[in-house]
Protein backbone atom coordinates (compact mmCIF):
# COMPACT_ATOMS: atom_id res chain seq x y z
CA UNK A 1 0.00 0.00 0.00
CA UNK A 2 3.00 2.13 -0.09
CA UNK A 3 2.04 3.20 3.47
CA UNK A 4 -1.06 4.89 2.52
CA UNK A 5 -3.38 4.66 4.89
CA UNK A 6 -7.05 3.12 3.31
CA UNK A 7 -10.24 3.76 5.72
CA UNK A 8 -13.67 5.13 5.45
CA UNK A 9 -12.61 8.08 7.30
CA UNK A 10 -11.92 12.24 7.04
CA UNK A 11 -11.86 14.95 9.28
CA UNK A 12 -15.92 13.87 10.11
CA UNK A 13 -17.17 10.95 9.67
CA UNK A 14 -20.50 9.93 8.57
CA UNK A 15 -21.57 6.86 10.24
CA UNK A 16 -25.08 4.79 10.62
CA UNK A 17 -26.91 5.49 13.91
CA UNK A 18 -30.09 4.04 13.07
CA UNK A 19 -30.69 1.57 16.03
CA UNK A 20 -33.76 -0.44 14.58
CA UNK A 21 -32.06 -1.64 11.62
CA UNK A 22 -28.80 -3.49 10.66
CA UNK A 23 -28.29 -2.82 7.54
CA UNK A 24 -25.68 -0.50 8.81
CA UNK A 25 -24.09 -2.50 10.75
CA UNK A 26 -22.18 -6.24 11.30
CA UNK A 27 -23.53 -8.43 14.15
CA UNK A 28 -20.89 -9.31 16.64
CA UNK A 29 -18.72 -11.93 16.61
CA UNK A 30 -19.45 -14.83 19.21
CA UNK A 31 -17.80 -16.27 20.96
CA UNK A 32 -15.22 -19.07 20.94
CA UNK A 33 -16.57 -22.33 21.18
CA UNK A 34 -16.12 -26.76 21.08
CA UNK A 35 -19.67 -26.18 18.87
CA UNK A 36 -20.31 -28.06 15.86
CA UNK A 37 -20.28 -25.08 13.62
CA UNK A 38 -23.87 -25.67 12.71
CA UNK A 39 -25.44 -26.93 15.99
CA UNK A 40 -26.79 -23.01 16.72
CA UNK A 41 -30.07 -21.77 17.37
CA UNK A 42 -29.26 -18.69 15.64
CA UNK A 43 -29.92 -18.99 11.60
CA UNK A 44 -27.15 -17.17 9.37
CA UNK A 45 -27.92 -13.86 8.50
CA UNK A 46 -27.18 -12.00 5.07
CA UNK A 47 -24.68 -9.75 6.33
CA UNK A 48 -24.26 -6.29 4.83
CA UNK A 49 -21.30 -5.24 2.89
CA UNK A 50 -18.60 -4.67 4.58
CA UNK A 51 -17.81 -1.11 4.09
CA UNK A 52 -13.67 -1.42 3.21
CA UNK A 53 -15.17 -4.20 0.36
CA UNK A 54 -18.28 -1.76 -0.91
CA UNK A 55 -16.49 -0.85 -4.32
CA UNK A 56 -16.00 -4.29 -4.69
CA UNK A 57 -19.31 -4.75 -4.46
CA UNK A 58 -20.02 -2.00 -6.57
CA UNK A 59 -17.65 -3.51 -9.61
CA UNK A 60 -19.44 -7.20 -9.37
CA UNK A 61 -22.39 -5.61 -9.46
CA UNK A 62 -22.01 -4.26 -12.96
CA UNK A 63 -19.55 -7.20 -13.84
CA UNK A 64 -20.80 -10.35 -11.79
CA UNK A 65 -17.69 -12.19 -12.70
CA UNK A 66 -15.41 -9.51 -11.07
CA UNK A 67 -13.75 -11.01 -7.97
CA UNK A 68 -11.65 -7.94 -6.80
CA UNK A 69 -8.01 -6.41 -7.10
CA UNK A 70 -5.16 -5.59 -5.58
CA UNK A 71 -1.81 -3.95 -6.34
CA UNK A 72 1.06 -6.08 -7.29
CA UNK A 73 4.47 -5.00 -8.60
CA UNK A 74 3.55 -1.24 -9.17
CA UNK A 75 0.03 -2.31 -11.05
CA UNK A 76 -3.53 -2.71 -10.07
CA UNK A 77 -4.32 -6.67 -10.78
CA UNK A 78 -8.42 -7.92 -11.16
CA UNK A 79 -9.71 -10.99 -10.51
CA UNK A 80 -12.11 -12.03 -13.22
CA UNK A 81 -13.74 -15.95 -13.43
CA UNK A 82 -14.28 -15.19 -17.09
CA UNK A 83 -11.65 -13.43 -19.07
CA UNK A 84 -13.83 -12.26 -22.00
CA UNK A 85 -15.00 -9.51 -19.47
CA UNK A 86 -11.29 -7.33 -19.22
CA UNK A 87 -12.13 -4.81 -21.60
CA UNK A 88 -15.15 -3.86 -19.58
CA UNK A 89 -13.33 -4.72 -16.24
CA UNK A 90 -10.96 -2.07 -17.21
CA UNK A 91 -12.86 0.73 -18.23
CA UNK A 92 -14.67 0.23 -15.34
CA UNK A 93 -11.88 0.25 -13.02
CA UNK A 94 -10.14 3.11 -14.86
CA UNK A 95 -11.32 6.06 -12.15
CA UNK A 96 -9.92 3.28 -9.31
CA UNK A 97 -6.65 3.71 -10.98
CA UNK A 98 -6.15 7.79 -10.87
CA UNK A 99 -8.02 7.60 -7.43
CA UNK A 100 -5.11 5.57 -5.85
CA UNK A 101 -2.45 7.06 -8.16
CA UNK A 102 -2.88 9.98 -5.06
CA UNK A 103 -1.46 8.00 -3.07
CA UNK A 104 0.86 5.85 -4.96
CA UNK A 105 2.09 7.84 -7.81
CA UNK A 106 4.18 5.06 -9.37
CA UNK A 107 0.99 3.16 -9.78
CA UNK A 108 1.15 2.02 -13.45
CA UNK A 109 -2.36 3.06 -15.35
CA UNK A 110 -2.87 -0.30 -17.21
CA UNK A 111 -4.98 -2.16 -15.53
CA UNK A 112 -3.53 -6.84 -15.84
CA UNK A 113 -6.38 -8.68 -15.21
CA UNK A 114 -6.33 -12.82 -13.88
CA UNK A 115 -7.72 -15.80 -14.19
CA UNK A 116 -10.26 -16.72 -11.19
CA UNK A 117 -12.17 -19.65 -9.95
CA UNK A 118 -14.67 -17.97 -7.96
CA UNK A 119 -16.35 -14.67 -7.64
CA UNK A 120 -16.30 -11.82 -5.18
CA UNK A 121 -20.01 -12.29 -4.06
CA UNK A 122 -19.41 -15.73 -3.71
CA UNK A 123 -16.15 -15.48 -1.40
CA UNK A 124 -18.46 -12.86 0.23
CA UNK A 125 -21.18 -15.43 1.61
CA UNK A 126 -18.89 -17.64 1.85
CA UNK A 127 -16.78 -15.82 4.30
CA UNK A 128 -19.56 -14.30 5.89
CA UNK A 129 -20.63 -17.79 6.76
CA UNK A 130 -17.82 -18.69 8.87
CA UNK A 131 -17.67 -15.06 10.46
CA UNK A 132 -21.11 -16.33 12.13
CA UNK A 133 -19.70 -19.49 13.07
CA UNK A 134 -16.22 -18.61 14.32
CA UNK A 135 -15.25 -22.25 15.97
CA UNK A 136 -13.36 -23.09 18.33
CA UNK A 137 -9.62 -23.35 16.63
CA UNK A 138 -9.81 -20.26 14.29
CA UNK A 139 -7.85 -17.46 14.56
CA UNK A 140 -8.08 -15.81 11.45
CA UNK A 141 -10.57 -15.50 8.95
CA UNK A 142 -10.00 -13.35 5.18
CA UNK A 143 -11.35 -12.69 1.98
CA UNK A 144 -7.73 -13.14 -0.22
CA UNK A 145 -8.32 -11.30 -3.64
CA UNK A 146 -5.19 -12.12 -4.11
CA UNK A 147 -5.41 -16.11 -3.66
CA UNK A 148 -9.52 -16.25 -4.68
CA UNK A 149 -9.79 -18.14 -1.85
CA UNK A 150 -11.30 -17.56 1.57
CA UNK A 151 -8.56 -17.58 4.20
CA UNK A 152 -8.77 -19.48 7.19
CA UNK A 153 -5.93 -19.17 10.11
CA UNK A 154 -5.79 -21.94 12.71
CA UNK A 155 -4.18 -22.27 16.20
CA UNK A 156 -2.67 -25.71 15.60
CA UNK A 157 -2.46 -28.42 12.48
CA UNK A 158 -4.95 -30.55 15.13
CA UNK A 159 -7.75 -28.23 14.63
CA UNK A 160 -8.01 -28.57 10.50
CA UNK A 161 -10.11 -31.73 10.36
CA UNK A 162 -13.08 -29.98 12.70
CA UNK A 163 -13.08 -26.83 11.22
CA UNK A 164 -13.37 -28.60 7.46
CA UNK A 165 -16.16 -30.44 8.38
CA UNK A 166 -17.81 -27.79 9.83
CA UNK A 167 -17.08 -25.55 6.41
CA UNK A 168 -19.04 -28.23 4.94
CA UNK A 169 -22.08 -28.48 6.71
CA UNK A 170 -22.25 -24.42 6.22
CA UNK A 171 -22.05 -25.13 2.69
CA UNK A 172 -18.66 -23.99 1.99
CA UNK A 173 -16.92 -25.32 -1.28
CA UNK A 174 -13.30 -26.67 0.51
CA UNK A 175 -11.60 -25.83 -2.43
CA UNK A 176 -12.49 -22.23 -1.90
CA UNK A 177 -10.87 -22.04 1.32
CA UNK A 178 -7.17 -21.88 1.75
CA UNK A 179 -6.29 -23.28 5.57
CA UNK A 180 -3.13 -22.69 7.16
CA UNK A 181 -1.65 -22.59 10.76
CA UNK A 182 -1.03 -18.87 11.57
CA UNK A 183 2.12 -17.48 12.63
CA UNK A 184 1.21 -15.43 15.24
CA UNK A 185 5.06 -13.29 15.33
CA UNK A 186 7.20 -13.62 18.94
CA UNK A 187 6.28 -15.54 22.07
CA UNK A 188 5.11 -11.54 23.63
CA UNK A 189 2.48 -12.27 21.08
CA UNK A 190 1.24 -15.69 21.48
CA UNK A 191 1.47 -15.41 25.07
CA UNK A 192 -1.56 -12.76 24.77
CA UNK A 193 -3.18 -14.62 21.75
CA UNK A 194 -5.94 -15.16 23.52
CA UNK A 195 -7.17 -11.34 23.45
CA UNK A 196 -7.00 -11.54 19.87
CA UNK A 197 -10.23 -14.19 19.42
CA UNK A 198 -13.33 -12.77 18.72
CA UNK A 199 -15.95 -12.34 21.22
CA UNK A 200 -19.23 -10.29 22.09
CA UNK A 201 -18.80 -6.66 22.13
CA UNK A 202 -19.61 -5.78 25.52
CA UNK A 203 -18.45 -3.49 28.46
CA UNK A 204 -17.77 0.17 28.49
CA UNK A 205 -15.61 2.31 25.88
CA UNK A 206 -12.97 2.45 28.67
CA UNK A 207 -12.59 -1.09 28.61
CA UNK A 208 -10.76 -4.13 26.82
CA UNK A 209 -12.92 -4.08 23.64
CA UNK A 210 -12.65 -6.86 21.08
CA UNK A 211 -12.38 -6.62 18.08
CA UNK A 212 -11.16 -3.34 18.30
CA UNK A 213 -13.70 -0.47 17.56
CA UNK A 214 -13.37 3.34 16.61
CA UNK A 215 -14.38 5.54 19.63
CA UNK A 216 -12.99 3.16 22.32
CA UNK A 217 -10.17 4.71 25.09
CA UNK A 218 -6.53 3.70 24.91
CA UNK A 219 -3.61 4.41 27.30
CA UNK A 220 -0.51 5.74 25.17
CA UNK A 221 2.22 6.64 27.78
CA UNK A 222 1.16 7.57 31.18
CA UNK A 223 -2.46 9.26 29.62
CA UNK A 224 -5.56 7.96 28.04
CA UNK A 225 -6.79 8.87 24.71
CA UNK A 226 -9.63 7.87 21.78
CA UNK A 227 -9.00 5.29 19.44
CA UNK A 228 -10.20 7.22 16.47
CA UNK A 229 -10.63 4.86 13.60
CA UNK A 230 -9.31 1.35 12.16
CA UNK A 231 -7.15 1.52 9.17
CA UNK A 232 -4.42 -0.52 7.20
CA UNK A 233 -0.48 0.78 6.87
CA UNK A 234 1.50 -0.93 4.89
CA UNK A 235 -0.53 -3.42 4.45
CA UNK A 236 -1.01 -4.59 8.20
CA UNK A 237 -3.74 -3.95 10.21
CA UNK A 238 -3.59 0.14 12.14
CA UNK A 239 -5.27 2.61 14.16
CA UNK A 240 -5.29 6.38 14.30
CA UNK A 241 -5.16 8.66 16.91
CA UNK A 242 -4.30 11.71 17.91
CA UNK A 243 -0.17 12.61 18.06
CA UNK A 244 -0.81 14.93 21.14
CA UNK A 245 -1.64 11.71 23.06
CA UNK A 246 1.99 9.87 22.24
CA UNK A 247 4.99 10.22 24.42
CA UNK A 248 6.72 13.06 21.71
CA UNK A 249 4.03 14.90 19.73
CA UNK A 250 4.94 14.93 15.48
CA UNK A 251 7.70 12.83 16.22
CA UNK A 252 8.60 9.01 15.86
CA UNK A 253 8.95 7.88 19.30
CA UNK A 254 7.49 4.20 19.13
CA UNK A 255 4.94 5.13 21.48
CA UNK A 256 3.38 2.08 23.05
CA UNK A 257 -0.69 1.48 23.42
CA UNK A 258 -2.73 -0.37 25.85
CA UNK A 259 -6.28 -1.38 26.73
CA UNK A 260 -7.81 -1.26 29.36
CA UNK A 261 -7.81 2.21 30.46
CA UNK A 262 -10.13 1.73 33.25
CA UNK A 263 -9.11 -1.16 36.00
CA UNK A 264 -7.41 -4.58 34.82
CA UNK A 265 -4.49 -5.12 33.93
CA UNK A 266 -2.96 -3.80 30.17
CA UNK A 267 -2.72 -5.76 27.39
CA UNK A 268 -0.40 -3.77 24.86
CA UNK A 269 -2.61 -3.60 21.39
CA UNK A 270 0.15 -1.71 19.26
CA UNK A 271 2.91 0.39 18.80
CA UNK A 272 3.60 3.63 16.94
CA UNK A 273 4.85 3.47 13.30
CA UNK A 274 4.40 6.85 11.61
CA UNK A 275 4.26 10.60 13.34
CA UNK A 276 5.96 12.91 10.88
CA UNK A 277 7.85 15.88 12.07
CA UNK A 278 6.15 19.35 11.64
CA UNK A 279 7.63 21.53 8.68
CA UNK A 280 8.80 25.25 8.94
CA UNK A 281 5.61 27.57 8.18
CA UNK A 282 5.73 31.45 8.85
CA UNK A 283 8.53 30.82 11.82
CA UNK A 284 6.32 27.70 13.21
CA UNK A 285 5.66 24.05 12.81
CA UNK A 286 3.15 23.25 11.08
CA UNK A 287 1.30 20.10 10.27
CA UNK A 288 -1.50 18.50 7.67
CA UNK A 289 -2.97 16.61 10.54
CA UNK A 290 -2.55 15.49 14.59
CA UNK A 291 -2.85 12.04 14.10
CA UNK A 292 -0.21 9.40 14.53
CA UNK A 293 -0.60 5.81 13.15
CA UNK A 294 -0.73 3.00 15.66
CA UNK A 295 0.38 -0.80 14.25
CA UNK A 296 -2.07 -3.28 15.52
CA UNK A 297 0.37 -6.78 14.63
CA UNK A 298 -1.95 -9.41 16.74
CA UNK A 299 -5.16 -8.12 18.21
CA UNK A 300 -8.14 -8.33 16.10
CA UNK A 301 -10.22 -5.23 14.92
CA UNK A 302 -13.38 -3.86 12.62
CA UNK A 303 -12.45 -1.49 10.30
CA UNK A 304 -14.96 0.51 9.40
CA UNK A 305 -16.54 0.13 12.52
CA UNK A 306 -17.38 2.88 15.85
CA UNK A 307 -18.36 1.56 18.90
CA UNK A 308 -22.39 2.03 19.65
CA UNK A 309 -23.72 3.20 23.32
CA UNK A 310 -26.60 2.88 24.61
CA UNK A 311 -29.04 5.69 24.15
CA UNK A 312 -28.26 9.35 23.06
CA UNK A 313 -26.96 12.29 25.05
CA UNK A 314 -29.33 14.56 25.96
CA UNK A 315 -29.98 17.91 23.97
CA UNK A 316 -27.40 20.99 24.26
CA UNK A 317 -24.05 21.80 23.62
CA UNK A 318 -21.59 19.91 25.75
CA UNK A 319 -23.87 17.14 26.91
CA UNK A 320 -22.55 13.55 28.26
CA UNK A 321 -23.62 10.42 27.15
CA UNK A 322 -23.32 7.17 28.22
CA UNK A 323 -19.92 5.30 27.82
CA UNK A 324 -21.61 1.83 28.31
CA UNK A 325 -21.34 -0.42 24.90
CA UNK A 326 -24.68 -1.31 23.05
CA UNK A 327 -24.14 -5.06 23.61
CA UNK A 328 -27.58 -5.87 21.40
CA UNK A 329 -25.90 -3.28 18.83
CA UNK A 330 -22.57 -2.81 19.52
CA UNK A 331 -20.76 -1.12 16.12
CA UNK A 332 -21.94 1.65 13.84
CA UNK A 333 -21.16 1.49 10.03
CA UNK A 334 -18.71 4.31 8.64
CA UNK A 335 -20.75 4.66 5.18
CA UNK A 336 -19.07 8.13 4.43
CA UNK A 337 -17.15 11.43 4.89
CA UNK A 338 -17.60 14.98 5.29
CA UNK A 339 -15.08 17.96 5.15
CA UNK A 340 -16.98 19.76 7.01
CA UNK A 341 -17.24 21.82 9.00
CA UNK A 342 -20.79 20.87 9.69
CA UNK A 343 -23.45 23.59 10.26
CA UNK A 344 -27.14 23.67 11.48
CA UNK A 345 -26.62 20.04 12.04
CA UNK A 346 -26.12 17.57 15.18
CA UNK A 347 -23.19 16.25 15.46
CA UNK A 348 -22.30 13.46 18.17
CA UNK A 349 -18.66 13.27 19.27
CA UNK A 350 -18.10 9.18 20.57
CA UNK A 351 -14.83 8.94 22.90
CA UNK A 352 -13.45 8.07 26.18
Amino acid sequence: MNDAIRACYAPLVVACVTAATMACGEVARPAASGINLSDVATPLQDLPVRPREQHFKDVSDVIPEFAGYFIDDGRLVAILTDLTQAPATRTVLAATVQRLRYDIPSLALDVVVRKGDYTFEQLRVWRDRIYQRWPDGMVLLDLDEGENRVEVGIDNERSRSAIMEGLQQLGVPALAVQVRVATLGSSKANARRHVSMPQSVEGTLRDTVRPLLGGTAIRLGNGGCTLGFLAEWAGTDALVTSSHCTIVDWALDSTTVHQPVGTGSPIEVGFEVHDPNGVTCGGDLCRASDAAVIKVPTVSSDLGYIARTIGTPPDGYGATGSITIDAANPKIAIVGKDYGPPEGITVHKLGA
